[in-house]
């Protein structure tokens, strides 16, 4: 109850009638402190004039028979995940959490739930923290597990960043990373063609950002960035839109890291047309521009999909840009990674987290971390993907920087890059394609099939930095 005065008793700032706590230095209004109580007896007399001291009680922390219509209201308030395990101040201790989402006995602000979010399934683990300098979280993350039809077992990340410039991105990335998940779970369990299920994944994700409202007056749609990576029996299929990234590091720190996905950024358009040095690039204030994007407002949406034949065992790291910002090109970041993260990914991706908060955290950091060991018969791959055929957006990638793109993509070498076999004589028939009723896909550039009306192919070059990105200048 605040003081008849209008004035907080601890710091005299100005209080409210509907205000629990001073908005100055958080005191509880309902405890008077001592110079208060003295007055504050008179004034309630009146009103219980048969006993004066339960007159000047109620301030005080309510008795028995009072809270029983109140307490239930607070629990009911908080997320289901709060009620199952109670949350308690992390300044007091105290298990007194109001819905507003402050301490009810010390008044500090409490942590929101998705400031820093930890998740473990069977085989991988992830991790997403708000970081030092944003208000709040926009990243998200999703992981599933399943089995193919064969009862091959399968790991499933999707890792979303929330442009900020948008509206609305922290319910793009939640939304867009539990349709992708919900998708393949679903898809390759049915036993769908891998990569034709991560294609259709990043296009049911696309669907759950358009359709959430955007605001009133709002000229932005909720948009993010989208990547993940379904792993199982030394292969990985994997789909992005934007920059957030996947690498692989191999337990063996004598192997290089690779970096398996290319950023659709403006950095990333300018070395691949060879108009700047990465060095330049990323030295230039555009550099984090994307162009590429899940939202409303994308209308050359253009899902990249890749296999990827792993020849050692490792991890696959699925990442926004606030962890790669701090550890690029891979060998950095794998120089992060503990050595046995393969067995325990929760610690591996708590500490990329970490490292990341402790270079400066000035955006969200989110981490997946999925196991992926080598392949036993890089010919022999389950489900109903080919093991030769079928497409991929990059053709090689160099140990220390990222994937290129080739046209000879369509060919895929089983040793574990996409890349064409030189020594092939040129004369000899093609290796047998999958079925093209089972598989419409064509190689990049070709037709883009799909549910999302305004998908439309693009060429692989990045567009002129001064026209269509300079009139869109999404940043996340």
């Amino acid at each position: 109850m605040t003081q008849p005065d209008g004035r907080c008793p601890h710091c005299g700032a100005q209080v409210f009638p509907d205000e629990r706590f001073c908005v100055e230095c958080g005191y509880d209004q309902a405890q008077p402190d001592a110079a208060a109580a003295a007055p504050a007896a008179p004034a309630a007399a009146p009103a219980a004039a048969p006993a004066p001291p339960t007159g000047a009680a109620p301030p005080i922390p309510p008795p028995p028979a009072e809270p029983p219509p109140h307490a239930p209201t607070l629990v009911l308030e908080t997320t289901p995940a709060e009620s199952a395990s109670p949350r308690t101040c992390v300044h007091c201790g105290s298990s007194e959490i109001v819905p507003e989402g402050y301490c009810g006995v010390c008044g500090q602000a409490q942590p929101r739930p998705r400031d820093h979010m930890e998740n473990e399934t069977g085989h991988a683990a992830a991790v997403s923290n708000r970081g030092h300098r944003h208000h709040r979280n926009e990243d998200s993350f999703a992981l599933g597990g399943t089995e193919l039809p064969d009862g091959t077992p399968v790991t499933v990340a999707v890792v979303c960043d929330g442009v900020s410039s948008a509206s609305r991105p922290d319910e793009a990335s939640e939304a867009a990373s539990r349709a992708a998940v919900d998708h393949l779970h679903d898809a390759l369990a049915e036993g769908e063609n891998p990569e034709r299920a991560m294609y259709d994944a990043v296009l049911r994700a696309a669907e759950a950002v358009r359709d959430i409202e955007r605001p009133p007056g709002s000229r932005n749609a909720p948009a993010c960035t989208f990547v993940a990576g379904a792993a199982f029996d030394g292969v990985a299929v994997l789909g992005w839109v934007g920059d957030s990234r996947i690498y692989f590091v191999p337990d063996d720190r004598e192997l290089p890291a690779q970096r398996l996905t290319e950023d659709d950024s403006w950095a990333a358009g300018m070395i691949r047309q060879g108009l700047m040095t990465e060095a330049e690039a990323f030295a230039d204030h555009r550099a984090h521009a994307i162009t590429g994007w899940l939202g409303a407002d994308n209308d050359y949406l253009e899902p990249h999909t890749r296999i990827y034949r792993a020849e050692h065992n490792g991890v696959l790291i699925v990442c926004t840009d606030g962890l790669w910002n701090y550890a690029d090109p891979a060998a950095e970041l794998a120089a992060v990674v503990p050595p046995h993260a393969r067995l325990n990914p929760l610690t591996a991706a708590r500490r990329l987290v970490n490292f990341a908060l402790d270079g400066g955290g000035h955006d969200n950091i989110t981490v997946a971390v999925v196991p992926l060991a080598a392949s036993p018969d890089p010919r022999r791959v389950p489900g109903e993907l080919p093991a030769e055929g079928g497409i991929a957006d990059l053709a090689t990638a160099d140990a220390s920087g990222p994937a290129t793109a080739d046209a000879g993509a369509g060919r895929l070498d089983p040793g574990g890059m996409d890349a064409v076999d030189a020594t092939a004589d040129p004369q000899a028939p093609a290796p047998a394609a999958a079925d093209p009723e089972s598989w419409p896909l064509q190689a990049p550039g070709g037709p883009v099939p799909g549910p999302v009306p305004r998908a439309e192919p693009v060429p692989d070059t990045v567009p002129d930095p001064n026209t269509r990105q300079e009139q869109r200048p999404w940043h996340d």
